[in-house]
């Protein structure tokens, strides 16, 4: 409501082209074609053509991905076998040197048992 504060006149409005039973009509044929064209178009014969193609694309597409994921776990296979080397650790064996020490080596030195030439008064170490 636009008030007449300065004298002047209302805005003119124009009146609707449709009236409401003309739109109530033509909402509902239209909804009518809608409904029609999702259950006849499926029906077509280009239709169902275009359908099994797309169909044959994709179960080309399917044996596809098999091969294709078939061929990465051979190639996985094929790398984790060539990956492994063989190691071998050999247990701790007590050689004996080449050169035997001299006479006047340290005994531990020979026998690898460190000897003290006097014996301790207390052998426990407190420290």
């Amino acid at each position: 409501m636009l008030l007449n504060l300065e004298g002047r006149p209302d805005t003119p409005t124009i009146g609707s082209v449709m009236t409401w039973r003309d739109q109530a009509l033509l909402s509902l044929l239209v909804h009518l074609v809608a409904v029609l064209l999702v259950v006849f178009v499926p029906r077509l014969a280009f239709v169902q053509a275009a359908e099994e193609r797309r169909a044959e694309r994709l179960r080309e597409m399917a044996e596809q991905a098999e091969l294709q994921a078939q061929l990465q776990a051979e190639l996985l296979q094929q790398a984790q076998r060539d990956d492994q080397t063989f190691v071998f650790i050999q247990p701790r064996v007590e050689l004996e040197p080449p050169e035997s020490p001299p006479p006047d080596a340290v005994l531990s030195d020979r026998d690898r048992v460190a000897q003290s030439p006097v014996r301790t008064l207390d052998p426990e170490n407190r420290l």
